[in-house]
């Protein structure tokens, strides 16, 4: 993990790799998951429409953001 944001009670499995990302509430991250530049939230199973550039990644809500450097 580099560079990124856990809010309360995320699990992190076995060789993820989380670099400048935030990770909400309650996410559980998969073992050996990769995410770079990301928000990352619990996905609830809901059927609601996503905003544009939201993906559904193993249980999980992703959204790309953009880092400045």
């Amino acid at each position: 993990m580099r560079a990124s944001v856990l809010l309360e009670d995320v699990v992190i499995g076995d060789r993820a790799v989380l670099d400048r990302c935030v990770v909400g509430p309650g996410a559980h991250i998969p073992r050996s998951a990769r995410f770079t530049d990301a928000l990352v939230c619990a996905d609830d199973g809901g059927d609601a429409p996503l905003p544009p550039g939201t993906a559904r990644v193993d249980g999980l809500l992703v959204r790309p953001i953009e880092v400045d450097r």
